[in-house]
Parts: structure tokens; C-alpha cells; sequence
């Protein structure tokens, strides 16, 4: 599973993050790591099979 980091602000993320989202209508799981200010991090999965969320939960980024 390829992993990406992609940086960007205002309507240069909303694009990526609308991209993400029809990739997920179509199917495709979706994985996105979304961090806060403090440090914390919340994991969100779509699309695609419940055993493929899963393993998209289970990678750790490097």
C-alpha cells in the first residue's frame, strides 16, 4: 500500500480532500491521518471492504 504526505493549504487541500472522498464514493478505501495542533492525530478510513479499513487503520506511517 503506497503511502503519500501531501502538504497544501486552502482550496489546494479542500481539492485533495474532495478527491479523496469521490475515490471512497467509488469504492477505493481512503485512509487520512488528520493532526492537530497539539500533536494529536485522528484516523479516519472509507470506502472500500471492512477488511480493507482494517488494514488501512493497522499501517503505521514511516
Amino acid at each position: 500500500m503506497p503511502k503519500k504526505s501531501n502538504h497544501g493549504e486552502g482550496e489546494e487541500m479542500l481539492q485533495k480532500l474532495r478527491d479523496l472522498v469521490r475515490l471512497a464514493q467509488a469504492g477505493d478505501c481512503t485512509a487520512v491521518r488528520v493532526f492537530s495542533s497539539d500533536g494529536a492525530y485522528q484516523d479516519i478510513v472509507c470506502g472500500g471492504s471492512q477488511e480493507d479499513q482494517a488494514v488501512a487503520l493497522d499501517v503505521e506511517l514511516q
